[in-house]
């Protein structure tokens, strides 16, 4: 098995000469083989992935990794993170409309986390260049001048800094190139989009590279507001990124970076169906008996649900969701040792979120919030590499320090029955993070390596509750979560083209406290961390089988993958409604248990033209509820559909000395799902399938590209989740993906 160990950033420089494609592109390699000539098909290309902290051709790896690249990406009509769901097996993605104020929502097999500021860890970790990134507030990002993305299944908890039970999603830009060039590009499209990308790369010979990127997509919102208000569902983004690369000598590289993002959310998208019917004791019911519903303003009732699938009937506080985050790192690699490679990734993040939300969905003054947070992560990574034993063993190990902290900023406050509320009790979470990890592959006999893994960490985690008039302190919990976690497994390569692993790997979420358990939007005067207690950490684990293999020369691909997951001491948000609020904490289940299969594909017809498809069928069961509420043992898991799959191809081919062109299309299906984790507030989701088309036409000197796609050609309309408020605020909420868009895309590369 060919490997050289690798960093977490696209590589700068030339490719290792074992290593025939580095960038993850989906074009065919050459020269053919005579086998592949006498069939009349052309190879796949070679995939390099780094899922295992080194450089690794896919069919190498025995890892569940969708690997894609930046022209997989375009072609796909992969335009932002939530797209990653319509290309990658087992994973789903959304902006929530709900109580999470437009925050990302992450699951991978079944496993995710519902809810960001709760003191919940994430189930699937997203990484930026090799760097945790801290909160699920604006954690949808776009593709803007990305080298590849990774999407790691499974538990991920001996190779990176953070541990993850679920999987982990790695973004890697791309990195500064020892040449002078860039590109500017610009799309307009359906709801007056503007996207605006520049891109310039200089060099100084061999010693030093800069790359500035930035970025300004804007797309106008899509759900029509009943009370003629402005559309709600817009999008405008903000990047700026500067990568410097230092190379002072062939054995030592220093990089840098800074990066700031901004991005909004006007007006959330969701659509809230009718009847409307207040039920006795909920907060529109106690609404409809006082004067705000029925002398100065109208009941809340029917006249306040949605009259279409794309439409709102409009609310009292403009609802939104913006989100600044800034970001530094500075990465030292050293490779002056024999067979050793040190690297230093030192990384700060700050991410700030303000948003509002209007639970009622109305303009009348019934129930509504806004909230202003802050995350904050400094961490340190030592990363060492390289082969021993004759190169028979092949290891990756780190250390990983961390320091995050999360704030609940003056200006979160929450509107009840047309009075405002004093400002709630200021909630401080602090979580120090301390890790070591080891990986290796061992050799024991020509084609066949034992795989192995262990991590240690330990999470020191402390909440803070103070008096939001005297800053008196209210309430303060501290506690140590320890976990050792690890993998084993065994990998043969029966012949050149087929490779066949299993591995037995565990995972670990740490637990916290419900401080404050109403969360950043709806408070509960009085009500303690005491009187709820804390809940306990969360372990699984799976145990995997997959195959990598090759016919016909390779020219098609066939990567299945099946896995077994128990999981002890579930983690559920779960939801108390009593008369006037909402109470929102985490409890855990028992045990559970999920299985699937998942399958990736493809086929090259020819040289011209390519067929690709993946797909997913999971199952999970919980085994026994505990002491959780909301919950039983016939319970739906959220977010997670039974079978997912995705089917499309590429044609490709020049005209003459004229120009390149590349048709592509593919079809995504969702099978119904859960929208929440508690039955009380959980709606079911519908199945549905989306079609997305693209045509690219390139000028035969790469300087011109211009491109024509549509997304959800069929117009179909579709959620991404949802919540059951006619508990507590009396509505459904149904959150909406977006409808039929077309676009054009132009280039110009220098």
């Amino acid at each position: 098995m060919e490997t050289s160990w690798a960093q977490d950033s696209a590589p700068a420089t030339e490719p290792a000469a074992d290593l025939a494609v580095i960038e993850l592109e989906p074009a065919l390699a050459a020269p053919e083989s005579p086998e592949q000539v006498e069939a009349g098909t052309a190879a796949i290309a070679e995939v390099v992935v780094t899922a295992q902290r080194r450089s690794q051709n896919l069919q190498e790896t025995p890892v569940a990794v969708t690997a894609l690249g930046s022209q997989e990406l375009e072609e796909r009509n992969v335009q932002s993170t939530q797209d990653l769901m319509q290309v990658a097996p087992s994973l789903q993605v959304s902006t929530a409309a709900g109580p999470n104020g437009g925050a990302a929502v992450f699951f991978l097999r079944g496993m995710g986390q519902q809810r960001s500021g709760n003191g919940t860890e994430p189930a699937v970790g997203v990484y930026v260049d090799g760097v945790y990134y801290p909160s699920l507030q604006g954690a949808i990002f776009n593709m803007l001048d990305i080298q590849q993305v990774e999407v790691l299944r499974g538990p991920q908890g001996t190779l990176f800094g953070r541990n993850t039970i679920g999987g982990a999603i790695r973004y890697t830009s791309r990195a500064p190139e020892f040449d002078n060039g860039g590109y500017v590009q610009a799309t307009a499209g359906s709801y007056d989009r503007r996207d605006l990308t520049g891109v310039i790369n200089l060099a100084y010979d061999d010693l030093a590279a800069l790359r500035l990127t930035g970025g300004r997509p804007h797309r106008d919102g899509f759900v029509r507001q009943q009370d003629g208000g402005e559309d709600a569902g817009g999008q405008d983004n903000e990047l700026i990124r500067a990568q410097l690369l230092v190379t002072p000598m062939d054995a030592l590289k220093i990089e840098l970076m800074g990066q700031r993002n901004r991005s909004e959310l006007d007006g959330l998208a969701y659509s809230q169906p009718g009847p409307i019917e207040p039920r006795p004791n909920t907060i529109p019911w106690y609404y409809n008996l006082t004067a705000l519903g029925g002398l100065t303003n109208p009941p809340y009732d029917d006249r306040f649900a949605s009259t279409c699938d794309h439409c709102q009937a409009g609310t009292n506080v403009r609802e939104f969701a913006d989100t600044q985050s800034s970001a530094a790192q500075i990465g030292v690699t050293w490779s002056g040792l024999e067979s050793v490679e040190v690297k230093s990734l030192s990384a700060w993040q700050r991410v700030g979120s303000r948003y509002a939300l209007d639970l009622d969905g109305s303009p009348a003054p019934v129930y509504s919030a806004s909230a202003h947070t802050r995350d904050e992560i400094y961490s340190q990574e030592f990363q060492f590499g390289g082969k021993a034993l004759d190169e028979r063993l092949d290891w990756v190990s780190g250390l990983y320090a961390a320091r995050q902290s999360f704030d609940m900023l003056p200006g979160t406050s929450q509107l009840l029955l047309g009075r405002i509320s004093d400002d709630p009790d200021p909630v401080e979470r602090r979580t120090h993070t301390l890790a070591g990890f080891v990986d290796a592959t061992y050799e024991l006999f020509e084609h066949a390596q034992v795989l192995g893994g262990y991590r240690i960490s330990q999470d020191d985690k402390e909440a803070t509750l103070r008096d939001s008039g005297n800053g008196e302190l209210l309430d303060h919990e501290r506690r140590k979560f320890t976990s050792n976690t690890g993998r084993v497994g065994l990998q043969y390569r029966w012949t050149d083209r087929i490779m066949s692993y299993a591995t037995v790997s565990t995972g670990f979420k740490a637990g916290g406290f419900n401080v404050n358990v109403s969360g950043p939007l709806i408070f509960t005067p009085g009500l303690r961390r005491s009187e709820l207690g804390s809940y306990k950490p969360e372990n699984v684990t799976s145990y995997e089988i997959g195959a990598r293999t090759e016919f016909f020369g390779g020219a098609i691909r066939i990567n299945p993958t099946v896995f077994y997951a128990q999981w002890r001491d579930v983690q559920v948000q779960s939801v108390n409604v009593n008369a006037s609020t909402l109470e929102v904490y985490v409890d855990n289940a028992a045990s559970a248990h999920s299985q699937g299969l998942e399958l990736e594909m493809q086929a090259a017809v020819s040289r011209q033209l390519v067929f690709f498809a993946n797909g997913a069928l999971l199952r999970m069961r919980y085994d026994s509820v505990g002491d959780a509420s909301g919950i039983t043992k016939d319970s739906r898991f959220m977010r997670a559909p039974k079978l997912t799959y995705t089917v499309g191809g590429r044609y490709q081919n020049s005209v003459a000395n004229w120009f390149h062109y590349v048709f592509s299309a593919n079809w995504n299906w969702q099978d119904d799902q859960a929208s929440n984790a508690t039955d009380d507030t959980s709606l079911s989701l519908p199945a549905y399938g989306l079609l997305s088309l693209r045509a690219e036409v390139k000028s035969i000197n790469d300087v011109l590209e211009c491109a024509l796609f549509v997304t959800n050609a069929l117009d179909g309309t579709y959620y991404v989740g949802g919540t059951d408020y006619t508990g507590s605020a009396g509505t459904r909420r149904f959150d909406l993906g977006r409808p039929r868009e077309a676009g054009i895309s132009l280039r110009y590369n220098f």
